[in-house]
């Protein structure tokens, strides 16, 4: 795993007090002002390093050692970006993003749904996927799995195979 090392910051992520000096523990802060801070200081230290590297990023076993031991960041699609560069980036939206499209393609009548959905059905899986990958750009627990379970509905929404009937049922 390599480990990227980034020079001192100028501000800390684990500030104690919030802008008017009061206490940050999470029932003092109502509208999340440590997480944006945290939030923001990722952002420079990743894309600081980004610029580094762009196009193959530094690889999923890296770190960046200023922000700690941790694997998981924030902001997930600047930790991938960090991890596996535009290309990986790009690859891995390809999946959602054909998904949004083709969705849209039938909503807006340039294909025809499949048999038996409405075409006002099919706004149900670009809704299911677009909120995935807007929840995901901020959340590592939705990236991590991005919301798998749900894509797959959606795909299966659009899918226009009908089940065959199997030989306990006939």
């Amino acid at each position: 795993a390599s480990i990227v090392r980034t020079g001192p910051s100028s501000s800390s992520s684990s500030s104690t007090s919030g802008p008017s000096g009061s206490s940050t523990k999470p029932s003092g802060d109502p509208f999340g002002e440590v997480s944006n801070r945290m939030r923001i200081e990722e952002a420079k230290i990743l894309f600081r390093l980004i610029r580094k590297r762009p196009i193959l990023g530094y690889g999923f076993g890296a770190v960046a050692r200023h922000w700690g031991p941790s694997y998981a960041f924030e902001l997930s699609y600047v930790a991938l970006l960090f991890k596996a560069g535009i290309i990986g980036l790009l690859l891995y939206l390809s999946f959602p993003l054909r998904l949004l499209w083709d969705s849209l393609r039938i909503r807006l009548k340039k294909r025809p749904p499949p048999d038996g959905i409405p075409l006002r059905a099919t706004a149900i899986p670009f809704a299911i996927v677009l909120s995935i990958m807007l929840a995901g750009a901020t959340n590592p627990y939705l990236f991590a799995a991005f919301g798998i379970i749900s894509i797959l509905a959606a795909v299966a929404w659009l899918d226009d195979t009908k089940p065959s009937e199997t030989a306990a049922e006939a």
